[in-house]
Order: structure tokens, then sequence, then C-alpha cells
């Protein structure tokens, strides 16, 4: 399942380990705030759900250390294919448990509640309509947002598994994909696999380890040039150069993430008042009934096992930004 469209994307997603971006400060009333997405390419699908809060007798700083004032206990959520009405209902788990870890700060990072449904217990059908609905167990609080789900990302047009693919410092490389109804932006990523060795001890084996790039962000078109200087640039600065460690470049695979519209709603909302001419303030963006929150579809194409071009090989090897990565 991918854990991670990046500014935005990430941003967004992040929400399910952490929902410090909204206020949690209600004037006069509990607020409940509610985050996710569906998508038919995660094995899961997560929602977070916490709560707004205020305590006259209690600084804000200790109720956000208590989960009791961050959580409800008896909520339930609920997502309803409005194509046949059929309802799932999910669990609540320890999202530190799921892979989702909070950071640390003022806030508890564990337990970090998220409900939870598996994707192979329901039947996300693109272009269908999805209605979530948390009704948090207090005071008779419900809050709702519904989203229609994303058709599948085909294939890449380029690159391809079967194709070798060139990086070079005189011209970009071209990326590109064909059109998906109601996917409005993208997020695009390779996944850079190598394998590194001991080169002192002759009996050493090659362990493998991957570098995550992302190379375009928030893209509206269907394709994509990726800077060659930037690719070797990025080993650069992410590998140490050690003359003990002999490395070798294996593949790259290609993450590409679809969002929806309610993600270019967000973007547009966030963007209206930064800059020169703004007033400094930071709107918020939610399309939560009764609520605070965002809730959306993505989808993700993962092309995997892509081969590099000789040349571009050797210009790893002895090129003047990775010559001294070792590169064989």
């Amino acid at each position: 399942m991918m854990k991670y469209l990046v500014l935005s994307l990430v941003v967004i997603f992040s929400l399910l380990a952490c929902s410090e971006t909204f206020n949690l400060i209600a004037p006069k009333e509990e607020i409940p705030i509610v985050n996710g997405f569906l998508s038919a390419t995660d094995t899961a699908q997560y929602i977070k759900v916490q709560r707004a809060f205020r305590d006259q007798d209690v600084p804000a700083v200790q109720l956000a250390q208590i989960p009791d004032s961050l959580y409800y206990d008896n909520a339930t959520v609920t997502i309803t294919d409005e194509s046949d009405g059929t309802v799932y209902t999910l669990t609540r788990v320890n999202g530190t448990d799921e892979g989702f870890v909070k950071e640390e700060g003022a806030f508890a990072n564990d337990p970090n509640f998220l409900y939870k449904i598996l994707t192979s217990e329901m039947n996300l059908v693109p272009g269908n309509q999805y209605t979530l609905e948390v009704n948090t167990g207090e005071q008779g609080m419900a809050v709702a947002s519904s989203t229609i789900t994303l058709g599948e990302i085909p294939r890449l047009t380029t690159p391809r598994q079967e194709l070798d693919y060139a990086f070079s410092t005189e011209a970009p490389s071209n990326m590109a994909w064909r059109e998906v109804d109601d996917i409005v932006l993208y997020d695009v990523n390779l996944i850079l696999n190598i394998l590194e060795r001991d080169a002192t001890d002759s009996e050493a084996e090659f362990i493998p380890k991957s570098l995550r790039w992302n190379v375009g962000r928030n893209i509206e078109d269907e394709r994509l040039q990726v800077s060659g200087t930037g690719f070797f640039g990025f080993f650069a600065a992410n590998l140490e150069e050690n003359p003990d460690v002999i490395r070798r470049f294996v593949n790259f695979d290609t993450e590409l993430v679809g969002g929806g519209v309610e993600l270019a709603d967000f973007i547009n909302v966030t963007e209206a008042n930064t800059g020169i001419t703004s007033s400094g303030e930071t709107p918020i963006f939610t399309n939560i009934e009764n609520g605070v929150g965002f809730f959306s579809t993505r989808n993700t194409l993962l092309e995997t096992g892509i081969i590099l071009t000789e040349n571009t090989l050797d210009s790893l090897a002895d090129g003047s930004l990775t010559r001294l990565l070792n590169f064989q």
C-alpha cells in the first residue's frame, strides 16, 4: 500500500498521521475533523477522525497530549456506494501499528487512531459516488462528504519496461501518459533501485537499496520533462562518497499518482491568498459538511523495472557529479 500528490498530496494525506494543519481550538462548539482518500489501487482505505476542543480549565498544550481530547470513543465511520446503497463500516485501528507514525510534537502521537477497511472488502467502481459519514457518538454530531472514484491510470507511454531509458546532461528526458477522465493533477515519483557492497570484504554480498525522487508535483498535463542533470545530481546529494562502498544501478520504477477535482479545489483555495499581494492569512479548505477536513479520491500507477541505457550507466559511473560514488 502506498503511504505517500507530493506537495499537496503529502500535505493532505499526512493528515492521516497528524491534524495540526487545522485550528483545533473551537471558539463555541466542538467540531469534528475528518480526512481521507479513497483509492482502488491501495490495499486498504483509511479515514482520520479527530475533534476540535476547548477547555477553559486546561491549557491547550496539555490537552493536546491527552488522546481522549483528540479522539472520539464511540465514533462510527461508514462509506456508502450511492449506486446501490451498499454501506461499508470501517474499523478503528492504531495507525502506528499500520505504519502511519505521527511525528513527535505538541500532539499525542500514540495512539494514532484511524478508521480502516480493506479494499478487498469494498467494491470501488470508477465513476461511482461514495459518501463518507461519521457519527461522533457525542451530542448527535454527524458529518458527511462525497467523492467520485477515479478511473484506472493507463500504462505509461514513456518510459516503459521494454525500452531502455536515457538521462543526459545535454537535454531533458520525456515522460508521458494517457489522459484519464476526472483526474486533474498528477505527481510523479521515480524509485531508483541500486545495490551496495562493502569493497573491503571480498565475501560481502550486494545489499539492495532504493531512493525515492519526486520529479513532478501538481502536473496538469499528461507529460513531463525530467532534468538529466537533476538525475545525476540527485544521486550526488543522496549517496555518500565512500571509497569502501561499491554500487550498481539495477533499474527504476515510475510511480504516477493522480488526484481528483477536490484536490485541485484544495490547491486553488490554499494558493489563492499567497504572494506579495495577499493578506498573509492562510485560508482553510474543507469539503466536510458539519465539520472540517478533506475527503477525495486518488489512483496510483506503478511501472516497474525500467532499465537505463548503456550511455546513462557510463555517465553514472564516470560523470563529474557521480564519479566518486563508485558505480560500476
